[in-house]
């Protein structure tokens, strides 16, 4: 906090004793204008973080003589206007309306304080001058810090004495939260369609709500209220209305029934309506269904505003929305950027501007940032003109965050029923489970984190560069862009991936985990695969292995599959006796994908492609031994990047087995919590969230390859005690209570450990001052000498394989010339090309979420040719299986 408020004092208690503390709200003070100046507050920070609970919390608990309104934005400022065309006559309205409002209240509680319109923008100064100078406080809510506000906005220099003002005359508070606490409630009251059938559900949805609102009425023994001049329709029959609108304005409603109202996105968004329609629609109606939600571009930009507005102004009035659109909430704004984003692609623009009209850019220019952001310069959606319908402009850029993750909360209710019975899917699984790899996943997923002032040019850059330079831009991009509709799949799923940690080699903490149960993988995949199992349209062949692929010659693909050949039997003189082969069968597919991992387990590939690292242990299963990548190179796929395996520097040593194959993996989310890394002498010898190759070198320099990991109190706290303790049932970690009886397991004076962990510590107070030897600049936690201690021993062990199949943004397997081969697809780690020379921790989950939805959608697009499908069971399916199975779409 500033302001002289204690830093760390976030919560409700926090709010209330800043305003209480300060003399002017107890009732004793004297007149207004002579009362004591009282600091408010502005609380802002990313969508969800908490900032309107702890609003409401302080409204709702507040003694009566805080005179306390409570409003939002877009509502207060409708009311000053109205007031302002009530005033003529007076030498100053402004000075007469602010008067008005500060005669009835103390304090002003303000929510999503965000400007985009320049005749709000033109008055706010003046108006809050005034308000603060008659002791008025401000406790308001906002996405953006003061210094970001309206920024680029219309003759912003006339609006900059407001900020300067707010920054006076409240304390400024970054909550900084790297949860959505509002996703973790998974709001289920609306509905987001995106099937080919998605305009009649959505009408059935619609019918369904409003007669359900009609019977209630009945059953209560009255009609539903109305400030309508017609009627709203009754049970079967919906009919138009006209609502009435604040200024004496009406707005016409097409079709009305009950407390539910339907309208086309034109119809709403394409026509010059405010703020005011909107709450006018929420004031009237419980239900808003809205139609044939187009992509967002330069044409539309004035309705992708408009649709903003009206996301917030439902979502604040509480109002179900149910919604058809012609993509993923996320993708509706792709074509959206800031001007950071811009800049980081390459572009040189300014202002408020589309990069296909009113920009100084070059024509090279131009295409360099849309290729930079995944579009073609020569194609683009049914909705759009291609690469010049990019839009820069940083308040639609930044306000899209947030519609989309509003947006997003009303998809997660239908999007796992979006089934398409047209597209029959097979699973083939060579295990006796589902998963493979991904079940033992054990650091966390990545998503764009922008709670910690995470964006995805940041994100992308971290996997630039831990890749070496060698990562695919377009598979990169698509990582990024894509990570948080991940997330909302997922959690659509009921999932709470809510810990959040920052990994090695990432800027910026973005790798989410569950708080507690199983290992994150395990509790992923059990999820997905249980909802996949249970579709109608998917058949799980477990224990089945895809022998060959040829091309059909009809444009089709002929797999042929066997039963998992069973173990050889021990005959009675105790020989083995190999058992039959078991009987191939063919099928013959429209699409394919292979999500089968990658080789760590294969010593015969690893010596093929990298000799080096042959022969460590690893921690992959005995399942991982390349067969995908070798179906592929049977049909004449370019392979990519298979000399890149990437050595994980913590494998658990097992003392009672030291020197087995397999190893269990010390999970990045230890060193992540912050645990060191101490050689046989029990010093540090690297910065322990530097990139896993940089860990690995230097651990590889290390008598017998091997080192201490060590984690204190609090960074067991952050990771969990309990899954510490599954790790110490395998015998692969200790506790130790006490310093003395650590440095006695490590074979050291406890005075050589203290002295460790208090360097250790100095760094970490003083991380800003660079005084790490090692370069360290980010401290998870520091080490109570008097605390307990988690100690185990680690080695480097083969983990995961760069490199696969080369494929595009579309998940598409390309061919040795660079073409897609038809109906061939590939996702998760049998694919090449994303990371480079070096994976980032939790990027594997993520290219399994990412692209193995990419890869269902694009397989069930290319069975049913007529249909882009966005979400559904294609998509679920391949994103649980991107580690061992093979997906046909038939």
């Amino acid at each position: 906090m500033g302001g002289g408020a204690p830093e760390k004092e976030t919560g409700f208690d926090g709010i209330s004793n800043l305003l209480k503390a300060q003399s002017g709200l107890h009732g004793s003070a004297g007149p207004r204008g002579q009362r004591p100046a009282t600091k408010g507050l502005y609380m802002f920070g990313g969508v969800g973080c908490g900032k309107t609970m702890l609003m409401d919390l302080l409204v709702a608990s507040a003694p009566k003589e805080f005179q306390v309104q409570r409003t939002h934005f877009h509502d207060f400022m409708l009311d000053i206007h109205g007031r302002l065309r009530h005033t003529k006559g007076e030498a100053d309205p402004l000075k007469h309306v602010a008067d008005d409002v500060a005669a009835g209240i103390k304090v002003l509680a303000l929510d999503e304080l965000f400007v985009t319109d320049v005749a709000d923008a033109m008055i706010l100064h003046r108006l809050f001058g005034r308000l603060w100078d008659s002791g008025l406080v401000l406790v308001a809510t906002s996405n953006r810090a003061p210094d970001a506000l309206y920024e680029n906005g219309l003759q912003r220099q006339l609006f900059l004495p407001f900020i300067a003002r707010l920054k006076e005359a409240c304390v400024i508070h970054n909550m900084n939260s790297p949860v959505d606490y509002r996703r973790l409630a998974h709001h289920t009251r609306g509905l987001y369609f995106l099937t080919p059938d998605r305009t009649a559900l959505l009408h059935k949805a619609f019918l369904e709500y409003g007669e359900d609102s009609l019977s209630g009425a009945a059953a209560a023994g009255s009609s539903s209220s109305s400030s309508s001049s017609s009627s709203s329709g009754s049970v079967g029959n919906p009919g138009p209305l006209n609502v009435d609108v604040a200024m004496g304005r009406t707005l016409h409603v097409p079709q009305a029934l009950g407390s539910a109202a339907m309208f086309d996105f034109d119809e709403l968004c394409n026509r010059p309506l405010a703020a005011a329609d909107y709450i006018a629609l929420a004031d009237r109606f419980h239900t808003l269904a809205v139609a044939d939600v187009p992509l967002f571009n330069a044409a539309n930009r004035a309705a992708a505003y408009r649709f903003v507005t009206l996301i917030d102004v439902m979502y604040e009035h509480r109002v179900r929305m149910l919604i058809s659109a012609e993509a993923t909430p996320y993708e509706l704004f792709e074509r959206i950027l800031t001007q950071q984003d811009a800049r980081k692609a390459g572009g040189t623009t300014a202002g408020h501007i589309s990069i296909s009209s009113g920009s100084s850019s070059s024509s090279s220019q131009r295409s360099m940032t849309v290729q930079q952001h995944g579009f073609s310069s020569s194609s683009g959606s049914s909705s759009s003109g291609g690469s010049d319908d990019v839009v820069v402009d940083d308040q639609l850029g930044f306000a899209k965050d947030r519609t989309i993750r509003l947006s997003a909360a009303y998809e997660l209710s239908i999007a796992l029923q979006s089934e398409l019975p047209e597209a029959h899917v097979v699973v083939f699984e060579k295990n006796k489970f589902l998963g493979g790899n991904s079940m033992k996943a054990s650091s966390g997923i990545n998503a764009v984190n922008p709670a910690a002032e995470d964006t995805e040019a940041i994100y992308a850059e971290d996997t630039r560069k831990s890749g070496g330079g060698l990562s695919k831009e377009d598979l990169v991009a698509q990582l990024v862009n894509r990570s948080q509709d991940g997330i909302a799949f997922l959690e659509g799923l009921g999932l709470n991936i809510s810990t959040i940690v920052r990994l090695g080699g990432h800027s910026k903490p973005r790798t989410r985990s569950n708080p507690a149960g199983p290992n994150v993988g395990t509790y992923l995949v059990k999820a997905v695969a249980a909802r996949v199992q249970a579709a109608a349209n998917v058949v799980v062949k477990l224990n089945s292995k895809v022998v060959s692929i040829a091309d059909a010659k009809d444009g089709r693909l002929s797999v042929t599959y066997a039963a998992t050949a069973p173990p050889a039997a021990a005959a009675a003189d105790g020989s083995a006796t190999a058992a039959a082969a078991p009987e191939e069968q063919q099928l013959v597919v429209n699409a394919l994908v292979l999500a089968t991992g990658g080789f760590g387990a294969s010593k015969e590939m690893l010596r093929e492609h990298s000799p080096a690292v042959a022969e460590l242990p690893t921690t992959n299963g005995d399942w991982a031994q390349g067969e995908g990548i070798q179906l592929g190179a049977g049909l004449g796929a370019s392979l990519l990047h298979m000399e890149q395996v990437q050595v994980h520097p913590t494998g658990f040593v097992d003392p009672a087995d030291p020197t087995a194959g397999t190893k269990w993996l010390a999970p990045e989310k230890l060193r992540g919590c912050g645990a060191i890394l101490l050689n046989s002498s029990g010093r540090r010898f690297v910065d322990e969230l530097t990139t896993r190759d940089k860990v690995t070198g230097a651990l590889m320099g290390q008598e017998g390859r091997v080192a201490w990991l060590l984690l204190g109190v609090a960074g067991a706290a952050m990771f969990g005690e309990g899954t510490l303790g599954f790790y110490g049932s395998k015998g692969l970690v200790k506790k130790f209570d006490t310093l003395e009886a650590a440095a006695q397991h490590m074979g050291l004076q406890p005075a050589e450990l203290q002295q460790q962990l208090e360097q250790y510590n100095t760094a970490a107070a003083a991380a800003a001052a660079g005084s790490d030897p090692f370069g360290k600049q980010y401290f998870p936690t520091t080490l109570d000498p008097a605390g307990h201690f988690w100690l185990g021993q680690i080695t480097p062990v083969v983990h995961y394989c760069m490199g696969g199949l080369e494929i595009n943004g579309k998940a598409q397997v390309l061919s040795k010339q660079g073409s897609p081969i038809r109906g061939l697809f590939a996702a998760g780690e049998v694919s090449g090309g994303l990371h480079g020379a070096n994976r980032l921790g939790g990027n594997s989950l993520a290219e399994c979420v990412v692209f193995g939805r990419i890869a269902g959608q694009a397989a069930a697009a290319h069975v049913l040719p007529e249909v882009l499908v966005q979400q559904g069971t294609a998509g679920m399916v391949d994103m649980m299986s991107a580690k061992q199975s093979v997906v046909a779409a038939l």
